[in-house]
């Protein structure tokens, strides 16, 4: 009697694994895909065009507040009893609704470098709905400096230093920008404003078990047809009559 012999294939446990495993990475990456999306809601950037849209106050008068090529610059007269409010849309009367994500998802974001003549103390921020209802939040100056420019985020869940009126995230029209009403000299140097979603990671925590799941059911599946394969190879190899 003649033995048959026949080739055998070794199948790497890593091939094996690595299915599952980018399986689950690749789901993870694209789970967190729609909050990296969500993350910047506004942005006003000044080093790229244009001011305000409404200037108020001592900022009002010209050539206190003057555009530049990469900035905004808050000077001659201008001092803390001025303001400055953005748009939230293409025109005055457009709103944007962030009724759903509420105020201790959201952040507000500004990008500022003081000049060494400044003697404001303070700048607020703030989110409006209509005429005559806002909240402001303040930012000490102390949070930035007069060598480069830095960004300073305040979460808007903090409690406001001031609410009129009755806001409400479903019709914000302005983002709002100003001193606190004081006389001191107000010299800075604006780039940005953003308005940012702080993403949720209990939601993608949540999630994150059930791709781990996913995995584990491939992997499994995987081994249970590497053993079928393995005992077919067996009896293909044993001696023939």
């Amino acid at each position: 009697m003649k033995t048959k012999k026949m080739k055998t294939r070794t199948i790497s446990s890593n091939k094996i694994r690595k299915g599952p495993l980018v399986t689950a990475a690749v789901a993870v990456a694209l789970i967190q895909l729609p909050f990296a999306a969500q993350a910047q809601l506004f942005l006003k950037d000044f080093s790229s065009s244009g001011t305000f849209n409404f200037l108020g106050g001592s900022w009002s008068t010209p050539g206190n507040v003057v555009p530049g090529p990469s900035f905004i610059t808050f000077t001659g007269t201008s001092t803390e009893n001025g303001i400055g409010t953005l748009w939230t849309g293409p025109a005055a009367a457009s709103t944007v609704d962030w009724s759903s994500y509420g105020l201790a998802n959201l952040e507000i974001a500004v990008t500022i470098q003081l000049d060494p003549s400044n003697t404001a103390d303070n700048i607020r921020v703030g989110l409006r709905s209509g005429a005559g209802n806002q909240w402001l939040w303040n930012i000490p100056t102390s949070n930035f400096n007069t060598s480069s420019f830095t960004t300073f985020t305040i979460n808007l869940g903090t409690p406001p230093v001031s609410t009129s009126g009755v806001p409400t995230l479903a019709t914000l029209d302005r983002v709002i920008f100003q001193g606190d009403l004081g006389t001191a000299d107000f010299r800075m140097q604006l780039q940005e404003i953003r308005v940012n979603l702080i993403p949720e990671p209990a939601v993608v925590l949540a999630v994150s078990p059930i791709v781990l799941l996913a995995g584990a059911i491939l992997l499994k599946r995987k081994t249970r047809a590497l053993a079928a394969r393995k005992s077919h190879i067996a009896l293909a190899a044993s001696p023939s009559a």
